[in-house]
């Protein structure tokens, strides 16, 4: 369980990052997967709505639902090889 948090918060600090440096659609399908993870969208972290109202701004609200949608629908197996990560990683 301690290594699924690890993994959100790292998922979300990730996008933030891949928004800063110019990858607004990479950064959109990483909020995807943490919802795909957690199962529900993480609207209580000020973070993540900085960084999807950002997003928002960057893609439009229609472009940025496309991608984030595309990877929150993913099942974990989808998840971490989008993420590249080990079998080990991921596990509920």
């Amino acid at each position: 369980m301690r290594l699924m948090l690890r993994t959100l918060l790292a998922l979300v600090t990730l996008a933030t990052v891949a928004a800063a440096q110019g990858a607004p659609d990479r950064a959109a399908r990483l909020l995807g997967c943490a919802e795909a993870i957690r199962g529900v969208p993480n609207q209580g972290s000020r973070e993540v709505v900085a960084t999807t109202l950002a997003l928002q701004e960057a893609l439009g609200t229609e472009r940025y639902a496309r991608e984030y949608a595309t990877t929150a629908a993913y099942s974990l197996e989808e998840v971490r090889a989008f993420l590249g990560a080990p079998a080990q990683v991921l596990r509920r």
